[in-house]
């Protein structure tokens, strides 16, 4: 019996029509050559992540200017237990669709089954048991929050087959538009409510009307998956998924442990002063590195040998460097401005700083956490993210209750502690790989970041009025410089490997 979980490298075209049937033609790759496809499907992906997480932003900033950081508390209890169970019941389905070389369409309707039933016990049991879990948290009015905000999992569960074929395909173009188009439509009416004065409510409303879009927008340009069943794929898919489900467990309890404990040892005002400064630090890493990471790992599949991984891993990192290290310095250099949504938000400030250097070592784990998926080895990520989790929750435990500087110094210890053992792991595991060649062209990136941290520190000495939280016109105008301290040396230093980048976005086979 062949395995089916060899991979895709060198996959037909007539492999790839068997996916989607009618729609074989568009499955073609329009004479682009593998890495131009994942390269414009990374951008895609991208965009589609800017919007979608820019309008909750938008929506999260504006509700923290209405609100306290009590109310905000409570929200994030709310999408902690969104977030774990959407882990949950996702079986590792994209994964599983890119990995597989055989027998995928029906792979896909039997995902699809298991996934649906999954969404459905746990939107049960999330009804019933949401009353304990807020009072757990010492937040009895997250209850109807928790609701709210879990009554959407078998939406989303009716749209995950479609979007896993078409990531499998990298046709991110319309994997953009399930991602999108519903989000778009639920943040209007998020900020429409927030702005009629109905605080905590928008946002759950625009989380119900995104997912209840979902499915329809899956179904007007995905392959239309149904639901299916063969005993002999579910054990396979599970055998697989059970690893990258795992590793996505785990990594939702890294998500969240933080807060559950903040929540007990330092009460909910706290928390939400956490949540806010968490949020933005995360972003870059959800937005860029988690975006390219997963358009990235199918293109890791597909590759024509194993010999080309090293290189392609160096190229995807490097990319991805260029863009998440200047967001990180630049929200740690832009922190105090967190005044503008109101003086009870300053406690916030040193612990975003801390979240920032946090973020920079999450992108490095879940970049080496994605190689060794593309490898076969989703044993060692899972494992990576265990120790990570438990690295967490000892730090935590030992510090949190000192304050909220001490949860973020907790963060950086363990993120330190699993991106160094997810290098390792990937040296070990893959041939070739170079550690100096993968760094070297950070070097340029690095430095160009040690300008942006020098330029800002002067302006803001040199100019006082620039300085002062609660202003406006400062905020843009140290964010405007940096930058440009950080561009204008970036692409002298590394043009020439941005230039290649577009070169291969645009080129053909």
């Amino acid at each position: 019996m062949r395995d089916p979980y060899l991979g895709t490298m060198g996959a037909t075209a007539e492999g790839r029509r068997a996916v989607l049937g009618d729609d074989a033609a568009l499955l073609v790759p329009n004479g682009r050559s593998l890495e131009s496809r994942a390269a414009r499907g990374t951008l895609w992906s991208v965009g589609g992540a800017l919007v979608v997480k820019g309008l909750q932003t938008a929506v999260l900033l504006l509700l923290a200017r209405l609100l306290d950081p009590s109310a905000l508390g409570v929200l994030s209890i709310g999408t902690l237990v969104l977030a774990a169970a959407s882990i949950v019941q996702d079986v590792g389905l994209s994964d599983v669709l890119s990995f597989r070389r055989d027998r995928v369409e029906e792979a896909a309707r039997t995902c699809l089954t298991l996934i649906l039933a999954a969404s459905v016990t746990l939107t049960a049991l999330c009804w019933v048991a949401a009353p304990s879990i807020a009072r757990f948290l010492n937040a009895p009015a997250g209850t109807d929050v928790i609701r709210g905000l879990t009554i959407v999992l078998p939406f989303y569960a009716l749209a995950s087959a479609d979007a896993a074929l078409l990531k499998r395909e990298l046709l991110f173009q319309r994997r953009f538009l399930i991602d999108v188009v519903p989000a778009v439509a639920g943040g209007v009416v998020a900020i429409t409510l927030a702005l009629g004065g109905h605080g905590i409510a928008s946002l759950v409303v625009g989380q119900i009307v995104t997912g209840v879009l979902t499915p329809f927008a899956a179904f007007a340009v995905g392959p239309r998956v149904r639901p299916g069943w063969d005993r002999d794929l579910a054990r396979e898919s599970l055998a697989y998924g059970r690893h990258v489900v795992g590793a996505e467990a785990v990594q939702m309890a890294l998500l969240n442990v933080d807060y559950v404990i903040v929540a007990r040892f330092l009460g909910s005002t706290r928390l939400g002063l956490y949540s806010l400064a968490f949020r933005l630090c995360y972003m870059p890493f959800l937005n860029v590195a988690y975006v390219v990471n997963s358009a990235a790992f199918p293109y890791y599949c597909r590759l024509p040998s194993r010999r080309d991984l090293p290189g392609a891993v160096a190229r995807v990192t490097t990319a991805t460097a260029a863009a998440v290290l200047p967001l990180y310095l630049a929200i740690a250099v832009l922190a105090p401005y967190i005044r503008l949504l109101g003086p009870e938000w300053v406690g916030a400030v040193p612990v975003i700083r801390w979240l920032a250097v946090y973020g920079v070592l999450l992108c490095t784990a879940q970049a080496g956490q994605t190689v060794l998926r593309a490898v076969g080895r989703p044993d060692l990520a899972f494992a990576s993210r265990i120790v990570h989790l438990l690295a967490l929750t000892g730090a935590l435990l030992l510090l949190a209750r000192h304050g909220l500087v001490w949860v973020g110094v907790a963060q950086v210890v363990a993120a330190a502690v699993v991106a160094g053992l997810t290098i390792a792991l990937v040296r070990l595991v893959t041939d070739g790989f170079d550690l100096r060649e993968l760094l070297a062209p950070l070097a340029p990136l690095a430095l160009s970041g040690g300008v942006l941290v020098s330029v800002t520190l002067a302006a803001r000495s040199a100019v006082p009025s620039l300085a002062r939280g609660d202003s406006l016109v400062g905020a843009l105008a140290i964010g405007t410089l940096a930058l440009l301290a950080y561009a204008v040396p970036a692409w002298l230093l590394a043009g020439e490997r941005l230039r290649q980048a577009v070169r291969i976005v645009r080129s053909r086979a």
